[in-house]
């Protein structure tokens, strides 16, 4: 059988369908878009990041208000205070013990001690504040 230039279907229609649909697909693709992007909660979506951006720029005014830093140099001296003062020996023994019990733990312990000797010889609120310190880390 020879070959033919003649196609089995007319190619002018295919032309002409294959145009049709393509421009329906690029409208139903546009209309899926818009109706996706035109949803009823985006609308709270959008109010709600506005307003949590709002309320992010407000927390960092209220920080940087004089009464925030008021209230912190008084919690920091509060701190400060508290790590000046003695330490209970009750406590410190009770901790101790529990924290021996910790096979983990009772490296640290032996730092523990230490520091607890050198903050029971210190007099100078200074050098308690600085032990303290130490003794926290």
């Amino acid at each position: 059988m020879p070959a033919t230039e003649k196609t089995w279907r007319n190619m002018h229609v295919l032309h002409i369908t294959f145009c049709v649909l393509a421009v329906m697909l690029l409208v139903a693709t546009v209309v899926m878009l818009s109706a996706d992007h035109n949803r009823p909660w985006k609308i709270y979506q959008r109010n709600f990041r506005a307003l949590e951006t709002w309320s992010a720029a407000a927390q960092v005014d209220s920080e940087d208000s004089l009464a925030f830093r008021a209230k912190t140099i008084e919690l920091e001296s509060s701190l400060a205070e508290v790590r000046r003062a003695n330490l209970d020996p009750a406590l410190v023994n009770e901790f101790a013990k529990q924290a021996e019990t910790v096979k983990e733990d009772a490296e640290a312990t032996a730092f523990v001690k230490k520091d607890i000797s050198l903050l029971k010889e210190a007099e100078d609120s200074d050098s308690r504040f600085q032990i303290r310190g130490d003794l926290l880390q």
